[in-house]
């Protein structure tokens, strides 16, 4: 089973009233963070009033050197809110 780490990158816009990404400076720093192997899973944004962009926030992920074997499982304690079990 593979396991993964994740990392998240704010990045924040500009403009008088925010909301422009610089496109140029977003694909370099992605394009570092993939060659590094960070793969990008998602992606959001934070909004200031009237529905502008604040920041940009990545999430990516990159397996861990070590993997667990198929028949391993992750334990959760029961004291992890939210924390599920899949089978």
């Amino acid at each position: 089973m593979k396991r993964w780490e994740y990392q998240v990158v704010k990045f924040e816009t500009g403009g008088l009233l925010g909301g422009i990404v610089d496109g140029e400076q977003l694909e370099q720093a992605l394009n570092a963070l993939g060659a590094g192997g960070w793969e990008v899973t998602g992606t959001s944004d934070t909004a200031m009033q009237h529905g502008a962009t604040r920041d940009l926030v990545v999430i990516l992920k990159r397996p861990l050197e070590a993997s667990l074997p198929e028949s391993s499982t992750a334990e959760f304690s029961a004291a992890d809110p939210g924390a599920e079990r899949f089978a």
